[in-house]
């Protein structure tokens, strides 16, 4: 049995002293660790130079980053004078960047009227006589004109300045009152009436018709007709049927229309890219559609309604114009290492491809001079005959709708 060994006070007293001094020394180390250990996690870059002892060697530098060099830029020429070399190759990022849509309607500023052509190029109205290839006569108008060609073989032209009328064998048009006509509103004449035509305005969903005046009223403005509302047709598309009638897409479905009577809907049209263009086909209860994604649908109004067929075109046309066995495209050719380029493209009604030629003339291959064609730039097919017209800024072509090769010319 051991034997207890019983301190005396100062014995006792120096004992508890260094109790605490080791306890306290445990702590400091204890916090010292735990405060390394918190800063390590958080900034291990500064614990890590801050923790280094001083018989360490010193880090090492960092190593410094390589220069680099920018290749130089090629300089100027002298066929860039005038035009620097940084202005060109923006122009051409721009020319191959630039987004453009299908034409939702034609433009008609060039339509077939009978065996003549009538075509407006700037302040002019161009008439041209296919059969004989030298008769080309000129009409000055007052600034931009939709034209519709009369049963009569007369020409009506509508711009926001003035209205004419031009008569077959007259030297000059008869100046109409005014008819208000915006840019959103589409201009037909009547197929069966040559008194009579007609104005669709797809953006309020209105129909307008109006009767041809032989003299000039009191007011100068040319009041209608008639004037309803159609909401079934707004924002849709509409082309005139060989019958005088007129069908539309609008709403998902195809309707049927005669001048001064109400939307007859013929049924849904199917599941597809959306519509940018309605065109007549070669019978009454026919018509085309064409989509954004180059296709083209026939369609029967029936009933019941059907499609007849499909062209695929490999590209969304600009502008398109289709009759009987031809089909006229005019198409943008985009390359990302070329400037864009317009071409014609004649086919027949199967899809097989006929010919394809520019036309652009010479020298218009910058991106001003294409910007311009793009706005300005339209087709026509003949009904009966095989010509195929093409309107640019400069002049009108009339092409063999079988061969390409170019009729006549004006410009």
């Amino acid at each position: 049995m051991r034997a207890l060994k019983v301190l005396t006070p100062d014995q006792n007293k120096r004992t508890s002293d260094q109790s605490q001094r080791y306890s306290h020394a445990c702590s400091v180390r204890s916090i010292t660790r735990q405060r390394c250990t918190g800063f390590s996690l958080i900034l291990p870059l500064f614990l890590a130079c801050g923790c280094q002892r001083s018989d360490e060697p010193p880090l090492p530098d960092r190593i410094p980053r390589q220069a680099t060099t920018l290749p130089a830029a090629p300089s100027a020429t002298a066929e860039d004078a005038g035009k620097p070399w940084l202005k060109r190759q923006l122009d051409d990022l721009r020319d191959r960047t630039l987004k453009w849509t299908p034409r939702d309607e034609a433009a008609s500023r060039v339509v077939f009227v009978g065996e003549r052509l009538f075509a407006q190029l700037g302040s002019e109205l161009i008439a041209i006589d296919p059969t004989g290839k030298t008769d080309v006569t000129r009409y000055p108008v007052d600034g931009p004109h939709q034209l519709a060609p009369l049963t009569d073989g007369s020409v009506l032209g509508i711009g926001p300045k003035s209205t004419f009328r031009l008569r077959p064998g007259a030297k000059s048009a008869d100046a109409l009152n005014k008819v208000l006509l915006l840019p959103q509103n589409q201009l037909y004449a009547s197929a069966s009436d040559a008194a009579r035509f007609d104005v669709l305005d797809v953006i309020a969903g209105q129909w307008t018709g109006y009767g041809l005046q032989e003299k000039p009223s009191v007011s100068s403005v040319w009041l209608p007709d008639s004037n309803y509302d159609v909401p079934e047709l707004k924002l849709g598309h509409c082309a005139q049927l060989v019958d005088g009638g007129y069908g539309c897409f609008a709403k998902d479905q195809l309707w049927h229309i005669y001048s001064r009577s109400r939307p007859k809907a013929m049924g849904k049209c199917g599941v597809g890219m959306p519509v940018w263009r309605v065109l007549g086909g070669a019978r009454a209860d026919q018509l085309w559609l064409a989509r954004n994604d180059g296709r083209l649908e026939k369609w029967w109004f029936g009933p019941p309604l059907k499609r007849l067929s499909v062209i695929q075109l490999p590209f969304t046309p600009l502008d398109l114009s289709i009759q009987r066995d031809t089909v006229a495209e005019i198409r943008i050719v985009q390359q990302r290492a070329n400037p864009k380029q317009l071409t014609l493209v004649v086919m027949d009604i199967e899809g097989k491809m006929r010919f394809e030629k520019s036309i652009l003339a010479n020298g218009e291959n910058d991106s001003s001079s294409i910007d311009q064609e793009i706005r300005e730039a339209e087709v026509s097919v003949h009904n009966k005959r095989p010509w195929v017209a093409i309107r640019t800024h400069h002049g009108v072509s009339i092409l063999d709708a079988m061969t390409g090769e170019t009729i006549i010319e004006a410009r």
